[in-house]
């Protein structure tokens, strides 16, 4: 079902999973069973999360011409690495300030980084409201690998030999 809903529904729900996951983690505390108080947010999180880069590839990889997909392709990957390399280090930085306080335990940090991680998630899902594109493609890509290989349209004979996956009989 939810794969028929298309790009923009499933992003928006996307990020605000991932929204109320970090704000279900925001509730930590010193003397919590972490398995209580951090395994649902995470469990929410991820659900989000991982279907948010999902759309994101699939929505980008059917907008483009189908010449482009390889540099699409790549620059996807590479922003989903470095978006996700900048906003661990940001997080990381807010939640080690609980630890720089001296020598009292103080999770202060780490609830203002989940803070700010479920911010950005919810902000994320309004901005993607206005960029990603609504429904599903118009029509199915059709790429390599699903019915445009790299072998030619008609089998061409080289010597005694055919390609385009067509048996060879060499005497």
């Amino acid at each position: 079902m939810i794969g028929r809903l298309g790009g923009r529904p499933v992003t928006v729900a996307s990020f605000v999973l991932t929204a109320a996951g970090a704000a279900l983690m925001t509730r930590i505390s010193p003397d919590a069973n972490p398995y209580v108080t951090l395994l649902p947010g995470f469990v929410l999180a991820a659900l989000g999360i991982g279907s948010a880069f999902v759309t994101a590839t699939t929505t980008t990889m059917a907008n483009i011409p189908p010449g482009e997909n390889g540099v699409a392709s790549g620059i996807i990957n590479t922003l989903h690495e470095l978006g996700g390399s900048i906003g661990m280090a940001v997080v990381s930085t807010v939640a080690a300030a609980s630890l720089a306080s001296g020598s009292t335990v103080s999770i202060g940090g780490f609830v203002s980084g989940l803070t700010l991680c479920a911010v950005v998630a919810g902000v994320a899902a309004v901005v993607s409201l206005g960029l990603v594109p609504p429904g599903r493609p118009a029509a199915a890509f059709v790429g390599y690998g699903h019915g445009q290989g790299w072998w030619p349209a008609r089998p061409r004979k080289i010597g005694r030999r055919r390609l385009a996956g067509q048996p060879c009989a060499v005497p």
